[in-house]
């Protein structure tokens, strides 16, 4: 496998460029053939009429004798210098081509030293032939004078023919074959020039510090690797946000488990330094609640931060919400009733949703979980299944002291509490819900309760739209 992608573009590029060649030469072969072929014709077949108009303008005299001596001295002549293609009375190439002059009566009147004692042309068949001459191959053509007296026979070997197209092949291929280095030096000077913007990011991303995360300039980017750039710095921010709630989040909760901490080690220092049991028995059952709301606070850190990484987020199913709710209740049940608080029940029992059920499970569990903390003992939380539209619908209503509309997006934030020295609690509960609505794609809301007292949380999910 070719890992390197100037030598894989070199190499396509050169095996194109040799298929394409072929394929030209080829054609280019095969139509110069038939150019050729056309050539020659078009002169043999104008040699015959030359024949023929010289033999009738000196067919008056009677010198015919001195004619076919003339042409056989000159046969013998061109044979003295046959070493040289060119002479001072003609070609070596005259010896590939013949003539024949017969009359009505088949007699051989005039002919070339080359033409043989038989006719050259089949049956005095008129036109172009191609026949067989001392095993070589010939082309003919044969016309009759306007008078019908005399059959002019003119005729080339193939040999001229061959040679001059195998001549021309072999410059082609020659010259193609020459050009090759040429174009493998100039393909390659191409893709390296072309590779240049992609070698200019990878030296970007290549010497950048560790810390460094900020975007790639892609100002004068080429088009076919603008979708490697923009996915790198998409992938730059979305790391960098997350190394920035990473951050935030060490610190949040850094700060927020120092409070616990310092209680806990104030009471136990309490507890040691007395020597009444009712004093060291109230600082030890302090430093339990420390510790319990110590374990809250982590779990409550540990469920935002797998939120956070999308942990959380897998597949959905169909879920029937009356029953779901149900045994969210059932699991706060003791809260409700340290409080004495009365938790309630109603809706469409029929109404589903498709969801992940453990999120959707935590979603409910720390939006009921929120209305009990800060309902006043005595109170009430009351929990509705609806539907407005075809949109599923959960609200969570209470009579606590509520919320300014002025606060409603604050209290998703990390760490936000309203009242906190009065309620226990860590801030975390309604940032989680938040997020947990964000993967299930649902609304939180948040309005006065009905009583005119109190808060009413409503969720809305939009898998049926």
């Amino acid at each position: 496998m070719i890992h390197s992608l100037a030598l894989r573009l070199l190499l396509l590029l050169m095996l194109s460029i040799i298929i394409t060649t072929s394929i030209a030469i080829s054609i280019s072969h095969h139509e110069s053939q038939h150019e050729i072929q056309e050539l020659f014709d078009a002169q043999l077949a104008q040699s015959a009429r030359i024949v023929e108009a010289s033999f009738l303008s000196s067919n008056s005299h009677p010198d015919i004798m001195h004619q076919q001596t003339r042409i056989d001295n000159t046969a013998q002549h061109e044979d003295t210098n046959e070493d040289d293609n060119i002479n001072l009375i003609g070609h070596v190439y005259e010896r590939k081509v013949a003539f024949q002059i017969w009359d009505k009566n088949q007699n051989l009147i005039l002919y070339s030293s080359t033409a043989p004692d038989s006719p050259l042309s089949e049956n005095n068949q008129t036109g172009f032939q191609d026949i067989l001459i001392n095993k070589e191959q010939w082309r003919v053509f044969s016309l009759w004078t306007d008078d019908g007296e005399y059959l002019i026979e003119t005729a080339e070997n193939y040999e001229v023919r061959n040679e001059l197209a195998d001549e021309i092949s072999a410059q082609l291929i020659s010259t193609s074959l020459l050009s090759i280095p040429v174009l493998i030096f100039v393909i390659l000077f191409a893709v390296n020039q072309g590779l240049k913007p992609l070698n200019k990011i990878a030296d970007q991303v290549q010497h950048r510090q560790p810390d460094y995360l900020g975007t790639i300039e892609n100002k004068n980017t080429p088009n076919e690797i603008r979708p490697l750039v923009n996915s790198l710095n998409t992938l730059f921010e979305r790391v960098t946000r997350t190394l920035e709630m990473e951050r935030r989040f060490t610190d949040d909760a850094a700060h927020e488990l120092r409070t616990p901490l310092a209680a806990i080690k104030t009471q136990a220092q309490v507890a040691l330094r007395s020597d009444q049991e009712g004093e060291k028995h109230q600082a030890l059952q302090q430093i339990v609640h420390g510790v319990d709301r110590l374990t809250h606070l982590v779990q409550q850190l540990l469920t935002l931060a797998r939120i956070g990484q999308g942990e959380m987020k897998v597949s959905t199913e169909c879920i029937a919400l009356y029953p779901l709710t149900a045994d969210v209740i059932a699991g706060l049940t003791h809260k409700s009733i340290d409080k004495q608080i009365e938790l309630s029940l109603e809706g469409d029992e029929e109404i589903i949703t498709y969801s992940n059920r453990i999120t959707l499970e935590m979603l409910l569990r720390n939006i009921i979980d929120n209305a009990i903390t800060y309902t006043p003992t005595q109170g009430h939380v009351n929990i509705t299944i609806t539907s407005k539209g075809q949109r599923p619908c959960i609200q969570v209503s209470d009579n606590g002291p509520g919320i300014a509309p002025e606060f409603h997006d604050k209290i998703f934030e990390r760490f936000y509490r309203i009242n906190s020295s009065d309620q226990p609690g860590c801030g975390l509960g309604m940032a989680i819900a938040k997020q947990c609505a964000n993967l299930l794609n649902a609304q939180i809301s948040l309005t006065a309760s009905k009583q005119k007292q109190g808060l009413t949380v409503s969720i809305c999910f939009n898998d049926n739209d």
